[in-house]
Order: C-alpha cells, then structure tokens, then sequence
C-alpha cells in the first residue's frame, strides 16, 4: 500500500480529482436548468490539461468551433431539408471546406470542433429538421457551461501556471543531475553506491528530461505560431506586390502583343491603299 501511494503522481491526481469536481458541478447544474448534461460532460473532459493557459485556450477554441458549427449546421437544415440529394451534397462540401481550412490553419482544434459540430446538428436531426435549432442551442448552451465551470475549477483549485512549473522541473533535473554525479564520484572513488537508488534516480531522470523536452516543444510550437502570425501581414503584402508586378507584365505583353497586330494590319492593307490612290482609267 505504501509502495502504490508513494508511486501518485501529485499533479496527475489533482487534475484528476479537479475533473471529478468539474463533472459533479457541471452535471449539479444542468440537472437543476433541466439540460442535457452529455455535451458538458464531454467538454469537461475534452478540456483537461495540465496548465490553466492550456484549458483556457482550448475552451475558448472548443466555443469558437461550437458556435460555428451549430450556426452552418442550422443553415444547411434549414436551407435544404427540402431535397435530401442536396443536403447531403451541401454537409459534404461543409465538411469538405471545414477539412481544408483545418489544415492550413493556425488553430486546427477550433476547426475540428466546428467539422464535428455541423455533422451533429447537420446530420442527427435529419428526419425531424425542426428539432435542429434546439439541438444547436442545447449544445452551444452546455458547452459554453462546461466551458466555464472547467475555467472555474482549475482557475480557483490549484491552478498550475506553465512558467512555473517548467522551472520546477528544470531545478529538478538540476539536482537529479548533481545525485547521478555525486554516485559516479562515489564509484570513482571506490565507494560502491546502492544499486536501487541509482536506478531510481536515473528513471526520475528520464522521466523529468522527457517532461521537459514535452514543455519545450510545446513553447516551440506556440511561438511558430506567433512569428506567424506576425510574418502575415508582410506575407500578405509581398503576395500583393508580386501580383502587381505579374499584373504589371502581363499588361505590358498585351500591349507589345496589340503593337505588333496593328503594325501587321497596317502592312497588309498597305498594297490595298496603293491600289486605291492610283488614277482610275478615264472612260469616254
């Protein structure tokens, strides 16, 4: 019992416990406003991270795809329920789109939420359309719910900022590098370490190093993101003056282009304009 309690991770199992507090409020109230709790249920646990700045930007993309979703949702029901062959036609390209901008965008988890959004508003209220804008409330309404009781849960119990903890494990692989140092100081010298204690000491190092290397190509990640975002303009920019510049030499093709057919003109009705100024015999 003691071996299973010392092997708790500390941070894991309040995350853990954060989630189970999260779900009996989120389903405390929704039961009490008379709501489908399964939406909120499903985005308490899709939001678990372990960083507050983490949960936070996922919720707000979770609720930017959810509205979305639910508004392109509602109109494709509501503009062709009629025709079933057109329907399916316009979810497909729906999708199809929300599929293409997912991939080239800077925020693919909002536009996954939003593909799945649509289909559920889209597709589960086929045969009975006009229970489709009471599905995209109910779900825009819990999810926006859940959204804030998980803001209000890791915000208020044991928040875990990122700064913070990768400096903690950063101390900490400081000083698990200074014990592995000191027990190879300890074998040079003669001195033969406990076996077990090495061993645990350097899998605590392995798993802080891949904790860290985890926290830093997630930084790496986020400031791909900012430099391009601040890289778009500039892109945007160059793309306008290349297009000048094509726009520019193709205009100037054309005129060399009209030049040259107004000259081939002039010379073929040249002999038919010398024709015409020679004197015409004169008849008596």
């Amino acid at each position: 019992m003691n071996g299973l309690v010392n092997r708790l991770d500390t941070k894991r199992l309040l995350i853990a416990l954060k989630t189970c507090l999260a779900l009996v409020l989120g389903f405390a109230i929704t039961l009490q406003l008379d709501w489908k709790p399964a939406f909120m249920a499903i985005t308490i646990v899709v939001l678990q991270a372990d960083a507050l700045g983490v949960t936070l930007k996922k919720g707000l993309l979770y609720i930017a795809g959810t509205l979305g979703g639910a508004i392109a949702g509602v109109a494709m029901v509501g503009l062709f329920a009629h025709d079933r062959g057109l329907f399916i036609l316009g979810m497909a390209l729906l999708t199809g789109y929300g599929v293409y901008r997912m991939q080239g965008s800077r925020y693919p988890y909002a536009w996954l939420i939003f593909i799945v959004t649509s289909a559920l508003i889209g597709w589960l209220p086929a045969q009975a359309p006009g229970s489709a804008f009471e599905l995209a409330v109910m779900r825009a309404s819990t999810v926006c719910l859940g959204v804030i009781v998980v803001f209000s849960v890791h915000g208020i119990l044991w928040p875990f900022n990122a700064g913070k903890m990768f400096e903690r494990q950063l101390q900490q692989c400081i000083e698990g590098c200074r014990d592995l140092l000191l027990f190879a100081r300890q074998a040079a010298a003669g001195e033969a370490p406990d076996a077990e204690t090495v061993k645990q000491a350097a899998a605590a190092q392995v798993r802080m190093v891949t904790a860290l290397r985890r926290m830093l190509l997630r930084g790496a990640a986020t400031e791909e993101q900012r430099s391009h975002r601040r890289r778009t303009p500039d892109i945007f920019v160059l793309s306008c003056k290349r297009w000048k510049s094509s726009w520019k030499n193709s205009l100037e093709t054309l005129r060399v282009r009209v030049t040259g057919l107004r000259w081939l003109v002039k010379r073929m009705c040249m002999p038919c304009r010398r024709q015409a100024c020679l004197p015409r015999p004169v008849t008596r």
